[in-house]
């Protein structure tokens, strides 16, 4: 057994991060894994203790490492503690410390080896990520993945080699990835086609500039598999009278690198995009993905004071007039983790999308409650992902709402597997895009 604790690689505050949980257990309700299980274990209270029982020696890494590793980190707990514990600093310093010290198998050390060789090399490489997506979109153009997903020994191959390998749940990965062959290039941004070219004026969207430039962070997977939204993040920006340039030299923000406690390989990125980002000097980095805005603001880095959630930037001043013929549409929110626990925007969405004439807000149940998708948790921990997605598939499909949104890649991806799985045909769709479609729409 490996010891309990490598205390070097806590920072000193460990134990006053530790010492603010006061044991309340108010964050019990707000916890996905803990709703799910009603183990204490799995709850951020029963978690804190076992973090203590390691760092003190009590217990071994490899015994508290079940629980810390079925963790969101959707800080759902956060928002509900009454003592202002910084869970997530302390799930921070956790997890990349039981990767060093708890024991793995030959499976888990080969995982990590190909883990490390994603976040480092394929995530930072367009390339090689667009060479990804192409393949994607062939494999769902000539109807592979349904192919696989059908066979009867789909769930136990995948199950063997994510538990013998370290590999992806890849029955899981199929049904959560991007449905890239059955999206149309995005033809609403009108003179904007694509994102190559350094910036963009207002007058394109025959708007009147207010003055500020914004800088748009691509991102990885966003910009591999999700064009479109940036696209309509452009659009709807200009809109609003904003200069909107594309710095060059950006890459991965290092998010996926944190969430695989793997924290030194998010280093070089973050170094690498503030000098991309801040080269321009612009007043505010704008993001259409939670995940990554939330760990590029609360990232030690230059970029954290210019940050800025694409919802959060477009609620500090009304919104341009949209022609008042627009289609009637009921719409529900989910608020993905990142964006209203971890960065507390939480009323700017719903105030953007409520200045949509011909939209109706309907409210959904536990809209604040993590989806289970969680970086790449759903992948890590199908059961429980596919578990809490089903109770929030159950909610949105509840609402009868003809589209619901959602302010992050992953929890659109996740949201969207599940109403596919319902054989549903509400749409799922970031709220950037529905502020597009009704700007296009008013002409």
């Amino acid at each position: 057994m490996t010891s309990g604790c490598n205390t070097p690689l806590l920072d000193k505050s460990f134990d006053q991060l530790l010492d603010a949980c006061i044991h309340c257990g108010f964050c019990l309700p707000a916890c996905p894994t803990y709703r799910l299980t009603g183990s204490e274990a799995e709850s951020p209270r029963g978690r804190i203790y076992l973090m203590r029982q390691w760092h003190e020696g009590t217990l071994t890494a490899d015994e508290v490492n079940p629980a810390i590793d079925t963790c969101l980190g959707c800080m759902a707990c956060t928002t509900a503690c009454p003592s202002g514990v910084d869970y997530g600093g302390l799930l921070a310093q956790t997890r990349p410390t039981l990767l060093e010290t708890r024991t793995k198998t030959p499976g888990e050390r080969l995982a990590r080896v190909l883990r490390r060789f994603a976040v480092a090399q394929v995530l930072p490489n367009p390339s090689l990520l667009k060479l990804a997506a192409a393949g994607l979109r062939l494999t769902q153009a000539l109807r592979l993945d349904a192919l696989f997903l059908a066979l009867p020994f789909a769930e136990g191959l995948s199950a063997l080699i994510q538990t013998k390998l370290g590999g992806p749940h890849l029955a899981q990965w199929l049904r959560m990835a991007p449905q890239l062959s059955l999206l149309e290039r995005n033809s609403r941004t009108n003179p904007i086609q694509h994102l190559n070219q350094p910036c963009y004026e207002p007058e394109l969207a025959g708007a009147t500039p207010n003055g500020q430039t914004v800088a748009l962070f691509l991102g990885c997977v966003m910009q591999a598999m999700f064009e479109a939204i940036h696209l309509d993040t452009v659009f709807v920006l200009l809109k609003q009278g904003y200069r909107v340039t594309i710095p060059q030299g950006q890459t991965c923000c290092g998010a996926l690198a944190e969430h695989a406690g793997e924290p030194a390989l998010a280093e070089p990125l973050l170094s690498q995009n503030a000098n991309a980002l801040l080269a321009q000097n612009p007043d505010f980095i704008v993001l259409n993905a939670a995940g990554c805005s939330a760990f590029l603001k609360h990232a030690a880095n230059p970029l954290a004071s210019r940050v800025i959630d694409i919802m959060a930037l477009l609620a500090r001043r009304p919104l341009a007039k949209f022609s008042q013929a627009q289609p009637a549409q009921v719409v529900t929110y989910h608020a993905a983790c990142h964006l209203h626990h971890a960065q507390k925007v939480v009323q700017e969405p719903l105030e953007m999308l409520a200045q949509v004439p011909g939209v109706t807000l309907k409210p959904l149940k536990d809209a604040t409650m993590c989806c289970g998708s969680a970086g790449v948790y759903n992948l890590q921990h199908p059961d429980y992902a596919n578990a809490i997605l089903d109770e929030k598939t159950r909610h949105v499909l509840a609402t009868k709402a003809d589209c619901v949104v959602t302010g992050n890649p992953g929890c659109l991806l996740q949201i969207q597997a599940g109403l596919r799985q319902a054989k549903s045909d509400m749409r799922a769709c970031h709220p950037v895009s529905l502020l597009a479609e009704a700007y296009a729409k008013s002409g």
